[in-house]
C-alpha cells in the first residue's frame, strides 16, 4: 500500500511538472525560439503527451488558433511524437473557422509531408477553411481535386459546406451548378442542405 501511495505521488508530481514546464515555455517571449528544433530547450522535449494533448485541445476548442499552433509545434518536437490525421484535421477546422484559410493549407501540406495520406475529412476541412473565407476559387479547385483522388470524393457535407458558404454570399449561380454537379454523381441532398437552401432563400426573398 506505501509503495502504491508513493508511485501515485510520484505520478502526480510528474503532471504537475510537465503542465508547469508547458506553461512557462508557453509564457516565455522567446517561444519562437524554444520551439526552434534546431536549438531545442532543455527540457521541452520530455513533456508528458496528456499533458500538450490536454493543452492543445483546450486552445482549439477556444479557437486560440496562434497559441495552439505553438502547443502543436511544441508536440511535434517530442520524443514521443508520431503523426497523426485526426490531429492535423481538427487543427484545420479550427484555422478555417478563424478565417485562416492559409494556415490550414500549410498544415494540410505538412500532414502530407509527414506521411499522412489526406481523407475524405481532411480535405473536406480545408474545402470549408477556403470557403469560410469566401475564397471559392480555392476551394473549388480543392472539390475538383478530391474527385480526382481515390477515397477522397466528395460527399453530401462536402457539398453543404460550399452550398452554406455560396449562400452567404449569395452567389445562386454557384449554388445551381453545385447541385447539378451533385445530381451528376448520384449524391443526394440531406436535411442539412435543404434547411440551409430554405433558409437562404426566404432571407432572400426568393
Amino acid at each position: 500500500a506505501e509503495e502504491f501511495e508513493r508511485q501515485r505521488k510520484e505520478e502526480v508530481n510528474r503532471k504537475i511538472a510537465s503542465r508547469k514546464a508547458l506553461s512557462i515555455i508557453l509564457r516565455r517571449e522567446a517561444t519562437k525560439a524554444v520551439l526552434d528544433k534546431r536549438e531545442p530547450g532543455k527540457g521541452t522535449r520530455r513533456l508528458l503527451p496528456r499533458t500538450v494533448l490536454e493543452a492543445l485541445h483546450d486552445r482549439v476548442a477556444a479557437l486560440r488558433w496562434e497559441s495552439a499552433l505553438k502547443v502543436f509545434e511544441l508536440m511535434r518536437d517530442q520524443v514521443w511524437y508520431r503523426p497523426y490525421v485526426g490531429i492535423y484535421i481538427k487543427l484545420i477546422t479550427m484555422l478555417g473557422k478563424c478565417k485562416q484559410p492559409g494556415k490550414a493549407h500549410e498544415l494540410f501540406q505538412a500532414m502530407v509531408d509527414e506521411g499522412c495520406a489526406p481523407n475524405l475529412e481532411s480535405y473536406t476541412a480545408l474545402v470549408s477553411a477556403y470557403s469560410r473565407s469566401g475564397s471559392f476559387d480555392r476551394a473549388f479547385s480543392l472539390l475538383d481535386q478530391m474527385k480526382a483522388t481515390p477515397g477522397c470524393r466528395p460527399d453530401v457535407q462536402t457539398y453543404s459546406i460550399l452550398i452554406k458558404s455560396c449562400l452567404h454570399a449569395y452567389d445562386f449561380d454557384k449554388v445551381k451548378d453545385l447541385l447539378e454537379d451533385m445530381a451528376r454523381a448520384g449524391i443526394r441532398p440531406n436535411t442539412v442542405t435543404y434547411n440551409t437552401l430554405i433558409d437562404a432563400h426566404g432571407k432572400a426573398g426568393r
